[in-house]
């Protein structure tokens, strides 16, 4: 990208500039380099809006509302849902599934589940086969003590076979934070472990249920390698979360007065 954009530049070739810093943006990420990512993302969902291209805007507002998810969620669950209306409005059928896909990860997040339930059930009923919303709504559903074990299973079948491991890692992820929620600590901490090996991305969950189940069940080795993982990335949310797994890791190991601190700064973060 970067040997590409001064030409497309010279060329005033807006559309092409736009998608190779829409492009670079999670690329960024994925080398540590968030805040950067995300300030050009920002950028890039204002500039393609000036420039009348709602498609590069809508594939700017993917790529921004997963690359902010771990170091600015309220950021990256506004992007999402305002392209979420306006994908449905204009007809952008595509990018409305990742942009609910998106949204929904960190509306259960944030707390607008009420919101995330109504998209996620009328996804589903318009399409039976969108996975990644019937997913989402089984970890709603699941952490309100529904019992969505059979769907769960179903899906974990399906993708077992599957060489693009965000599949596979995607289900277990959901069924581990089912399993967390429903007490079922050993196993939570199974299908987090498995999703993580899998696939570590910056919007996921599975190193924070990891480190959770792991503490419970008393596996101070498990937290210890959620901590490690998470200090390896970069963003406030992996940063509040490995503070949260130390906490943990101290209450485990006796240190009382450390443990709690730990657990009010979490709190504050």
């Amino acid at each position: 990208v970067d040997e590409t954009l001064p030409a497309a530049e010279r060329l005033e070739l807006a559309r092409e500039t736009l998608n190779l810093i829409i492009t670079r943006g999670p690329a960024l990420g994925h080398l540590g380099r968030p805040r950067e990512a995300i300030v050009a993302l920002v950028g890039a969902v204002a500039a393609a809006a000036s420039h009348g291209l709602p498609d590069v805007e809508m594939r700017a507002r993917v790529n921004l509302s997963y690359t902010a998810a771990a170091e600015d969620p309220q950021l990256g669950h506004r992007v999402a849902r305002d392209g979420l209306e306006i994908a449905r409005r204009l007809g952008f059928r595509s990018h409305g599934f990742y942009l609910l896909g998106n949204a929904a990860e960190m509306a259960m997040r944030m707390g607008d589940w009420e919101w995330a339930v109504a998209r996620l059930e009328e996804a589903v009923a318009v399409d039976e086969l969108d996975v990644v919303a019937e997913l989402r709504l089984a970890q709603i559903r699941g952490m309100r003590g529904v019992d969505v074990e059979a769907m769960l299973a179903r899906h974990a079948a399906q993708v077992a076979d599957m060489t693009e491991v965000q599949a596979p890692a995607t289900v277990s992820e959901a069924q581990a934070i089912v399993a967390l929620a429903r007490g079922e600590f050993v196993l939570a901490l199974e299908l987090a472990q498995a999703s993580y090996r899998l696939q570590l991305s910056p919007d996921g969950q599975a190193l924070q249920v990891a480190a959770r189940a792991g503490a419970w069940v008393g596996d101070a080795e498990a937290v210890r390698e959620a901590i490690r993982l998470l200090e390896d990335q970069q963003g406030r949310v992996p940063a509040a979360t490995a503070g949260e797994a130390r906490a943990a890791l101290a209450a485990l190991d006796g240190r009382r007065a450390e443990a709690l601190a730990g657990f009010t700064d979490t709190l504050r973060r």
